[in-house]
Parts: C-alpha cells; sequence; structure tokens
C-alpha cells in the first residue's frame, strides 16, 4: 500500500491537479525553426546580459559570460540575417509560382464539383469508383495548398517533369495524407473522450440523486418522500 502512494505522489501533476502529458513535438516549417532558434538564442543573451549586470559575478566567471555573450550575439545576427534570406526566397517564389498555384486550384475545384454532382446520382457500385476519384482530387488540392512556400513549386499538370521531379510530388502528397489522418484521428479521440466524459457525469449525477434520496427517506422515514424529490 505505502509502494502505491508512493507512486502516486511521484506522478507529474499541475496545479489543478491534473495528470501532465508530455506534447509530441510538431513538424514545423523552416521559417518557424529558424524563428525558435533565434527566440532561443535572444533568451541566452538577456539571461547572460542580466548576470552580468547584477555585479555578483566573480572576475573569473565574468570573463567567460562576457565571452559567451560575445558569442551568442554573433550568432543572432547571423540567425537574423538567414530569417531575412528565407522570407526574401519565400516571397520570390509566392510570385512566381502564385498564379500557376491558383489556376491548377480552380482547375481541380471544378473536376471536384463534376465528381459531387456524379457522387448524387451514381449507384452504390459506382461510388466506390467515384469516391477514389474525389480522393485524388483531394489529395491534389492539399497538396497545392499545402506546398512548401520557399521551395520552386512542381506543377500537377506540367508533362515535362522527370522522375526525381514526380517522385518529390508523390512524396508530398503522401505527407500531407499522413497529416490529414492524424487530424482526423484526433478530432475522433477528443469526440470520443467528451462522449466518455459526458457518460462518467451522468453516472455520478444518478449517483448524487440516488445519495439524496436515501438522504430523504432516512431523515422523514417516508417512502413517498421519493416520488417527491423526482417531481
Amino acid at each position: 500500500m505505502k509502494n502505491k502512494k508512493l507512486k502516486y505522489n511521484q506522478l507529474n501533476l499541475n496545479k489543478f491537479h491534473q495528470l501532465q502529458r508530455k506534447k509530441k513535438p510538431n513538424q514545423v516549417g523552416e521559417s518557424q525553426k529558424i524563428t525558435t532558434n533565434c527566440s532561443a538564442i535572444k533568451k541566452k543573451v538577456r539571461d547572460i546580459e542580466r548576470q552580468i549586470s547584477s555585479g555578483k559575478l566573480p572576475e573569473n566567471i565574468l570573463e567567460i559570460q562576457k565571452e559567451k555573450l560575445n558569442q551568442l550575439q554573433l550568432q543572432l545576427v547571423e540567425k537574423q540575417k538567414e530569417i531575412k534570406d528565407h522570407e526574401k526566397t519565400e516571397r520570390y517564389f509566392t510570385i512566381k509560382y502564385g498564379k500557376i498555384k491558383s489556376f491548377e486550384l480552380k482547375k481541380l475545384s471544378r473536376k471536384l464539383k463534376q465528381i459531387l454532382k456524379q457522387l448524387s446520382t451514381a449507384s452504390e457500385e459506382v461510388r466506390q469508383i467515384i469516391k477514389l476519384e474525389e480522393d485524388k482530387v483531394l489529395d491534389l488540392i492539399s497538396y497545392i495548398k499545402n506546398y512548401p512556400k520557399d521551395k520552386k513549386y512542381i506543377s500537377i499538370f506540367g508533362k515535362s517533369n522527370n522522375e526525381h521531379a514526380q517522385q518529390i510530388q508523390q512524396d508530398l502528397i503522401e505527407v500531407n495524407k499522413q497529416k490529414n489522418i492524424n487530424k482526423e484521428t484526433k478530432k475522433y479521440r477528443v469526440k470520443q473522450d467528451y462522449e466518455e466524459k459526458a457518460t462518467e457525469d451522468d453516472f455520478f449525477a444518478d449517483q448524487e440523486m440516488i445519495r439524496q434520496r436515501k438522504t430523504m427517506v432516512d431523515k422523514q422515514g417516508k417512502i413517498i418522500e421519493q416520488i417527491n424529490l423526482f417531481n
């Protein structure tokens, strides 16, 4: 019993006595990674500057911290330049491929409308084939919308795409597919958790009502009071 109690006390709980779960690292874009690194360096710079300005550091430690500060400031300048270059690249590719992406999205949207129209009148056997076609179109729309902003765009309808370009295209489609699956799975889990919690709350509410009913019976000593409680 003592061992169990010890394990419970060692649980990682927040101030509301809820179990804290470790968050899985999200897949972030290149620009977000650079910005995150830049923020981390800024924080280190502020911490060291605070230590130096406090005047409480010994002479030898002070020299070490000043050297660290100089190195971090150089890293910060490099990272800030990297961010500017990255943003410049993104703007360049957005302007260059914006019209192509827009044209391809309109073309796929028209195709999707045609497919949905066919689905509304198709038989059950034909619907399965049409649904596969719908999935393909949705994957391509997702490919265009989520294409990396800092990369040269590979057109869906480009006839001159070589094997390497086709492979990159297919890899990006698969990545987006997996992301969409993960999103749907997460939505389902949240919904399921909510339903389970609602059922649990109903159970405890029922138990509370039974407790009150029993209390009334004990106090009044008449069974008829049970009926009055629920009216």
